[in-house]
């Protein structure tokens, strides 16, 4: 079921993102060459965060600041963002990873380097995928906002 949902979800593209464990530069240049415009940066003590508008989705890449890579990415809006895009090299392996609680809505599933939690009804999807090995030093995934 759940490769079922995410191969359907990756068929879905409203536009193209920098991958997750990718450099910060793709946030802009994807941006940049596509409809969608990064609307916002804010900086905190321990990551940057770059948002992403594509006018009825936010996408939130998390970026590290010593390694200059996204470690974390979310998405809240009508439309499911293009799984393959945002996840990269790592779409393989969420897909392979088993999930530890799924239902008709939502979903979540935890390996050695990804934590993802989605769900959602037409008109409304959200989700997070976290690449746990490039969390910032001393951030745990509650700190996120």
């Amino acid at each position: 079921m759940k490769k079922l949902c995410f191969c359907l979800l990756a068929t879905i593209s409203i536009s193209a993102y920098a991958s997750l464990g990718e450099s910060s530069e793709n946030v802009n240049n994807d941006a940049r060459n596509l409809s969608s415009w990064v609307s916002n940066s804010e900086t905190t003590n321990k990551y940057v965060i770059k948002s992403i508008n594509t006018g009825d989705t936010q996408i939130k890449e998390y970026i590290n600041p010593t390694t200059d890579k996204v470690f974390a990415i979310r998405w809240a809006g009508k439309r499911i963002p293009n799984m393959k895009v945002l996840l990269g090299q790592y779409f393989d392996e969420f897909m392979n990873t088993k999930g530890s609680s799924r239902g008709l809505t939502s979903g979540s599933s935890v390996n050695t380097d990804l934590i993802s939690n989605y769900g959602g009804v037409p008109g409304h999807f959200f989700g997070q995928v976290i690449l746990t090995k490039d969390l910032p030093q001393d951030l745990t995934i509650g700190d996120l906002k």
